[in-house]
């Protein structure tokens, strides 16, 4: 299989970088690495392999590794859907102690 270096920057929809982006081999996720603070990504890939790019509150995007690109650009949309509810759970520990003292007095 040919070896290709795939590179470039991932953006949001107002063209600003986005670090911390997972990339990844669909079906090889131990083979991907994240973007930088400036948005740029390095990863080499083999022909045919499906690059994805996701983070968290955005669409997750493929894209198809068929020739060595170092300048491409991929832009993530916003995941509009929200949530209707949130359910928080806190659990604990508490110790308790009980003292019970047993005064007597006596009257001279």
């Amino acid at each position: 299989m040919k070896e290709l270096l795939i590179a470039g920057t991932i953006v949001d929809k107002n063209r600003e970088p986005i670090s911390n982006v997972s990339v990844y081999i669909k079906d090889k996720p131990s083979v991907g690495t994240s973007t930088s603070q400036a948005g740029k990504f390095s990863i080499r890939a083999n022909y045919g392999d499906k690059i994805v790019f996701s983070y968290v509150g955005y669409n997750a995007v493929e894209h198809l590794a068929v020739e060595t690109n170092d300048q491409l650009r991929i832009s993530l949309m916003d995941n509009s859907t929200t949530m209707d509810e949130v359910m928080v759970v806190g659990l604990g520990n508490v110790q308790r102690k009980i003292s019970w003292c047993h005064i007597q007095t006596e009257q001279w």
